[in-house]
């Protein structure tokens, strides 16, 4: 008779939660020969239908709206984010170097090409007291 393995001895990886952080962590996990390191494979865990945490966005569909775009959490990209563009062009990189991987925006070739440079910001806090 085999024998039995539990999820806990399989040498898997399981993540909770599917926020910004835990995507970078996964990412870097699963960079070549991560099978060696986790050979149950990794697992992201998440209670809502899409990732990206408080920075998530989504899109969907009515009758009088096609693929509306669904947004949550603040979605400014300060030019103090070195690290987060550092991991998208790592993404972009990788992309390029496996065609057959399913890529959504095929137009955004790189970090460069989904951004554009603004010298001016606004953001604005209504209290409710004016």
């Amino acid at each position: 008779m085999p024998e039995e393995r539990s999820a806990r001895d399989s040498g898997a990886l399981h993540i909770l939660g599917g926020g910004r952080v835990t995507k970078k962590k996964t990412f870097y996990a699963s960079e070549p020969n991560s099978e060696a390191v986790f050979p149950g494979g990794i697992h992201v865990y998440e209670k809502t239908c899409r990732l990206g945490g408080k920075g998530a966005s989504g899109r969907s569909s009515t009758a009088a709206i096609e693929h509306r775009i669904e947004e949550h959490g603040l979605h400014v990209w300060f030019g103090f984010y070195d690290n987060a563009f550092a991991l998208l062009s790592k993404c972009h990189d990788y992309l390029e170097r496996n065609p057959n991987e399913q890529r959504r925006a095929s137009g955004l070739r790189s970090v460069a090409a989904g951004f554009r440079a603004a010298s001016r910001l606004a953001i604005m806090d209504h209290d409710g007291s004016s």
